[in-house]
């Protein structure tokens, strides 16, 4: 009687056991799906940064995970659970140690169900690390093991990913468009089609732009993410310049997304189509209206922004345009129009004062002597005004009582001027009628051959006609203001030796030709030719690094040969450390190598890191292994039918008050 009693008790012990193993990883695959809950939660101003509710999650799944592995090893789960650890790692942006746990996976289970999976997770890791030649080099070998499957499209999305963020958008849009058709992830399948979007859009293909974001918005997903979609569609519209269309789009948005959080930039795109149908006054209206109504937001910054440009480029109100642009920083400092918006109000401040600066100059010019009529010019301007003279962004400004003085100080306000019409208020054409104002009223002065040699550059070179406008300006510099520094660097410019006879090729020169052979005669192995001669220079430490830098970059971008790239880099940084071209490179050079070491470390650890049973596992799978798998037979799921893309965007009714737009063709 006694061993059927053992027996029994010994069977019992056993299944408790599995029982509790099972309930080990169903409790950690449990918790790991809340952590995942949590990532849902991120604050819309943070979306890319684990909370910290999320990352206590996460490490008790690791926690429980690496109980798993430890007490468990020869258990079915464990693969599952090192798939597991590695996601959660890859959540928590500690990018090292979550390539260790797919790289155990693949190397200790190389006949999992789970190698995909953990093939497409360890591309991930590498693109988030900007590993991008590694993250290529893993999913076209995924590729080549999943000949069909959701796995192989989302294979395709990242591969495009990469190129995407390489900016490389061209062939990034021609692998997002098939994934976005095929993937059955409703969620990674919409953010193919607004990657597919914004590829095209980048590319200024505004129209097929548009087919791609309508798609997304009509897919089944979260209300931001179909909201931004619908956004996206409307401004691709505008872009395409279908501002009925967009339009209706947005009037549409105002009713489905009646209380979003964002509705504000529904409302400034609308104002934003008026502006560009040419119907100025009511969208003066609704941009002020943003600005009452939705204070403190982009929009309303934006807004601000808006106003301010048309105040200055096409009222030429410049107090009010300035008023406009300080107000966005303090509106929303956030804003994308922050910055540009106080480059432009500085613009103008330096604007009041070089024309306060040539006021004043040209009244002691006409009546010189008279302090009292100056005196009570400068004060009707304020002691403000007189501050900010002093602060001109040229020298001190003296009020002289020289001519030929006076003459030089106000050729250089105008000069200034100029510079800020063409550098800060890009106004090209305004700044060449003063650059040409000053060459007829102030020829002689020393300002007369700066504005010379200003225009000589300053128009465009497309044609024979405006290249011959500028060699005759470089000769005029060259031969009537020859002891001036614009004189002197016109006949360096036209290769004059101080004879007046042409001189051998400089190393500014050689560096030109190399550029023309590079950019114009697509001949990269010559310019690389012509740049080693430079880089050997001995007299001229700033050209010999300004071309490694050239050579590196020419293997880096055009012929794609990263390993070259790092070998010139390196040798720019030994050769010239303290060089602003070796301060370019020095991030990248460190990035390679610190990419390169991982890449070892992690291909020689993996077996140090697993447990002594899992060792034994591994051994018996290499000698029970059969040839490797080349395609499985199990069918991933299909997405669901797609949109019909034929519907035409000219069935478009012309009532604003449409729910829906259409499609572009």
């Amino acid at each position: 009687m006694k061993f059927p009693v053992l027996l029994t008790a010994f069977v019992l012990i056993i299944s408790l056991q599995g029982c509790a193993y099972f309930n080990t990883y169903y409790n950690t695959k449990k918790l790991y799906k809340e952590a995942l809950d949590e990532r849902k939660r991120r604050p819309t101003t943070t979306p890319d940064k684990p909370t910290s509710a999320e990352i206590q999650k996460l490490d008790k799944t690791i926690e429980k995970g690496s109980k798993i592995l430890q007490l468990h090893p020869n258990s079915k789960y464990v693969d599952d659970t090192l798939l597991m650890l590695g996601e959660c790692f890859f959540q928590k942006q500690e990018y090292p140690q979550a390539l260790r746990k797919f790289n155990e996976l693949t190397s200790i289970f190389p006949k999992s169900d789970l190698v995909p999976a953990a093939l497409l997770w360890k591309a991930r890791t590498y693109i988030e690390q900007e590993d991008f030649t590694n993250a290529e080099a893993v999913l076209k070998d995924l590729q080549n093991r999943k000949k069909s499957g959701d796995i192989l499209y989302q294979a395709q999305y990242y591969l495009a990913e990469i190129y995407y963020r390489q900016e490389q958008y061209d062939p990034a849009a021609r692998l997002f468009e098939p994934a976005a058709k095929k993937m059955s992830d409703k969620k990674l399948r919409t953010e193919a089609y607004l990657r597919w979007g914004e590829c095209r859009f980048k590319l200024k293909q505004y129209h097929e732009a548009a087919k791609a974001y309508y798609q997304a918005s009509k897919q089944d997903v979260e209300i931001d993410i179909k909201f931004n979609a619908g956004l996206s569609f409307a401004r691709a519209l505008k872009a395409d310049s279908s501002y009925h269309k967009a339009l209706i789009k947005l009037n549409s948005m105002q009713k489905e997304f009646s209380n979003h959080k964002d509705l504000s930039w529904v409302r400034f795109e609308i104002a934003d189509c008026k502006l560009r149908q040419g119907k100025r006054e009511e969208a003066e209206d609704l941009f002020a209206a943003i600005n009452a109504n939705d204070k403190r937001t982009e929009a309303s910054a934006a807004a601000f922004f808006v106003m301010g440009d048309l105040y200055q480029r096409t009222k030429y109100d410049y107090a009010k345009a300035k008023e406009a642009f300080d107000k966005v920083r303090s509106e929303n400092n956030r804003s994308a129009y922050a910055e540009e918006a106080q480059r432009r109000a500085k613009a103008i401040d330096d604007y009041q004062k070089l024309k306060n600066a040539i006021s004043l100059l040209e009244m002691q010019q006409n009546s010189p002597g008279d302090e009292a009529k100056l005196a009570a010019a400068m004060e009707q301007k304020g002691k403000s005004t007189r501050a900010s003279i002093r602060r001109l962004p040229s020298k001190k400004l003296d009020l002289s009582n020289d001519p030929a003085k006076l003459r030089n100080d106000l050729a250089d306000q105008w000069i200034n001027l100029a510079e800020l019409y063409y550098y800060q208020f890009e106004q090209p054409d305004s700044a060449i009628y003063m650059y040409q104002n000053v060459i007829r009223d102030f020829g002689d002065t020393e300002a007369a051959p700066a504005a010379m040699y200003a225009l000589a550059f300053l128009r465009p070179s497309q044609d024979s006609t405006s290249t011959a406008e500028r060699d005759s300006l470089l000769q005029l510099l060259a031969t009537k203001y020859s002891n001036t520094r614009h004189g002197r660097e016109a006949r360096k410019r036209l290769g004059f030796t101080d004879a007046g006879e042409p001189q051998a090729a400089t190393a500014s020169e050689k560096f030109r030709r190399a550029e023309d052979l590079l950019l114009t005669n697509e001949n990269p192995q010559e310019a690389i030719r012509l740049l080693q001669d430079l880089s050997q220079t001995q007299n001229d430490p700033e050209m010999a690094s300004k071309s490694l830098f050239a050579i590196g970059w020419i293997y880096e971008n055009k012929l794609t040969d990263n390993t070259q790239a790092y070998a010139t880099y390196k040798q720019l940084l030994e050769k010239f450390p303290t060089s602003a071209y070796s301060n370019k490179v020095r991030k990248k050079v460190s990035a390679f190598e610190k990419q390169t070491a991982a890449a070892a470390a992690d291909s020689s650890t993996v077996q140090q890191k697993a447990s002594e049973d899992l060792r034994t596992r591994i051994e018996q799978d290499r000698q029970n292994a059969p040839a490797p798998i080349e395609k499985t037979s199990v069918q991933d799921e299909k997405p669901p039918a797609q949109q019909d893309n034929a519907e035409k965007v000219d069935d478009v009714s012309q009532d604003d008050d449409d729910d829906d737009v259409p499609p572009p063709r």
